[in-house]
């Protein structure tokens, strides 16, 4: 079991309480029946429930989520319509309920005895509530299965398909909803709005359901070089590249892509509001992967990223001499090159004052990394150019006059290109897309950084750095 699948805090409520009633609620589709389980999983440890619902029976629950079995066996998927009401022989504190609808009874016995549920799950409340033909503003039925949660000290989890408050809001200890929202990708959101007794940190978390389980995808609390950096072992786990292609450096990429990056292509990864730095998860891996593999890179680097701090960012993982001897990073100094500057092979220096210079500079140095390769990867931070030379200047050569120049000579020489492009830059967003052969947006949601591809088109993911054996690799999850 997973504990990492939840919200941290309904982890830690769960530990404060010796028996634990929690109201889902949310639209249809929302993933409330998924994150139940999930809960409820975790509370049981080992344990089983008792799953209360009017619409599924076992067959249907197990293959759905086949997962499932273990947790709530066959005997314990109750068909609430079906439920017939047989008095406790031996526990005088149930005639209490004896004027309660029958499958209270049938709850109450099937929480008392032994070995007992440790959690129940009611799915839905309105759903039981109609064909128990109870209104919906009786909340009598919802408080008696509160009552019977507290006396046998067994965790309840109500599901709901209402999002106003109601008297329930008031009895249970936590309350979490469900809720879709709209980024233009699908997204779904897990929004805590009460816990008794635990501050509420992060009330929203982004999840997923891939593979038919609830999990919580937490944001990203580092860049992809500061986890690197606080790992020992920083050994990157390989990608074979395939023929006529530059491998991204992350499988579920290269999947999506085909390989991923052609030889000759133009490819745009769009960095969107907020995601700040986190953004070198999707383009760090292919540098270090191409390295490895015995390619060559020039990088013009992010703004505000110095060429010594770019240098910083790599050579962890590829080391010394493959970056010596497979990399070039650009500089742009405005007083040249000084002595010490020259003895550095790895650092092209650009002075940023006329254009036509310094691309054939960059032309010299792409063509002396091309001698026995097949491709040059060439990164391409746009900030940083259209800082030093500007775009659609009047009276002097920019980026507008570089972007096309050089994707024609990238599809000459198969050389492949990787553009960096932030928000801000929508001009030089819309003129790069039109020439792009993959275009990537990263954007922030929830403060969760997630990659969706406008073309090929594919769905939200969530990155994440993860350890095998052979290595660190940067995970793609799905969100569905």
């Amino acid at each position: 079991m997973r504990t990492t699948n939840l919200p941290h805090e309904l982890v830690e409520v769960s530990k404060l309480l010796k028996c634990y009633k929690l109201l889902v609620k949310g639209a249809p589709g929302t993933g409330k029946t998924l994150l139940a389980l999930g809960i409820c999983e975790f509370l049981n440890q080992g344990g089983t429930a008792l799953y209360i619902s009017t619409r599924v029976t076992p067959e249907e629950l197990y293959a759905t989520y086949p997962w499932v079995g273990k947790l709530i066996p066959p005997k314990n998927v109750l068909d609430a319509t079906e439920s017939r009401y047989r008095p406790p022989e031996d526990l005088a504190v149930a005639f209490k309920y004896v004027e309660k609808p029958a499958f209270i009874q049938a709850m109450y016995e099937l929480c008392s005895q032994k070995p007992k549920p440790d959690s129940v799950i009611v799915d839905s409340l309105e759903a039981l509530k109609e064909n128990l033909q109870v209104s919906r503003e009786d909340y009598s039925l919802e408080s008696s299965m509160i009552e019977i949660s507290r006396t046998t000290g067994t965790n309840l989890i109500l599901v709901s398909e209402t999002d106003y408050i109601t008297p329930v809001d008031y009895l249970v200890d936590g309350i979490v909803k469900q809720v879709k929202i709209d980024k233009n990708v699908f997204l779904r959101v897990t929004e805590i709005q009460k816990l008794r007794g635990i501050n509420v940190n992060c009330p929203r978390y982004l999840f997923t359901l891939e593979g038919g389980q609830y999990k919580v995808l937490p944001p990203q609390r580092s860049t992809l070089d500061d986890l690197i950096k606080s790992e020992k072992e920083k050994r990157f786990e390989p990608i074979k590249n395939m023929e006529g292609k530059i491998s991204t450096g992350i499988k579920y990429l290269d999947t999506i892509t085909g390989g991923g990056y052609s030889y000759g292509s133009v490819n745009l990864i769009e960095v969107n509001r907020g995601v700040g730095e986190a953004y070198d998860y999707f383009y760090l891996p292919t540098i270090y992967n191409y390295v490895l593999s015995g390619g060559r890179v020039l990088i013009i680097p992010p703004s505000g990223i110095s060429a010594q701090v770019m240098r910083g960012m790599i050579e962890p993982v590829v080391g010394e001499e493959n970056l010596l001897n497979c990399v070039k990073i650009v500089d742009f100094q405005l007083s040249g090159k000084t002595d010490a500057e020259k003895e550095e092979p790895w650092k092209v220096i650009l002075e940023g004052n006329n254009l036509s210079d310094d691309y054939q500079i960059l032309y010299e140095e792409t063509k002396a990394l091309r001698r026995g390769q097949k491709s040059v990867l060439v990164v391409i931070s746009t900030d940083t150019l259209e800082s030093a030379y500007g775009w659609q200047s009047k009276g002097r050569r920019d980026i507008s006059y570089l972007i096309p120049r050089g994707s024609i000579e990238a599809k000459q020489t198969g050389n492949t290109a990787l553009c960096l492009a932030k928000y801000g830059q929508e001009r030089i967003i819309d003129y790069i897309n039109h020439i792009s052969d993959e275009h990537f947006n990263i954007i922030n949601v929830e403060g969760t950084v997630l990659i969706h591809g406008i073309f090929p088109y594919f769905p939200a993911m969530y990155p994440a750095l993860e350890r095998s054996e052979n290595g660190l690799k940067v995970d793609l999850t799905p969100i569905v």
